[in-house]
Parts: C-alpha cells; structure tokens; sequence
C-alpha cells in the first residue's frame, strides 16, 4: 500500500473457504466447487469497475478424516487490488 499523487494503493485479501461431508468423492465435489468460485471470481476481476485487478494468490486444500465422514476443506486466498482518493479514502478511483 503506498500513496502518490493519484491517490493510495490498496489490496485486501479475500478468502473463500469451501467445505464437503462425504465418504467418497469429495475430491471431485471440492474441485468442482472451486472451479465455480474461481469462474464466478473472473467474470469481473475489477470488482464492478472499483479494482484495478483480483488475482488467485493461493489455493490450500485439507482433510480431516475425523469421525464418520471426512471433512474436506479448500481455501482460495484472492488478492484485490485497488486505489482511492488520498483526501477520500472511501472513494475508489
């Protein structure tokens, strides 16, 4: 994050965790609900014109065989990234 004299450089993280209770497949169900979110995410990787970019920094995946179903879990950490006005910080430009 940095200011200049067309304002400041923003970035928030965002993370979309994802969850599926099953014996089997839940491979294929995660990969599945991850190919949705990222295809959901590209349509508008400037966020409705108030980013300059999001980009998929990270993609973590767990299993937790604990009790009768697993659990398996993914994690997409996005970066946005996006400027506001330095006098209007809540102004995105």
């Amino acid at each position: 994050m940095g200011a200049s004299a067309h304002g400041l450089a923003r970035e928030v993280d965002i993370v979309v965790e994802a969850y599926v209770r099953a014996t089997s497949n839940y491979d294929n169900t995660l990969d599945t609900i991850c190919v949705e979110v990222e295809e959901a995410v590209a349509t508008d990787l400037t966020r409705g014109g108030n980013a300059k970019d999001t980009l998929l920094e990270s993609a973590e995946f767990e299993l937790s065989g604990e009790g009768d179903q697993p659990v398996a879990m993914a994690r997409l950490t996005y970066s946005c990234f996006y400027r506001t006005a330095a006098s209007d910080v809540e102004t995105a430009i």
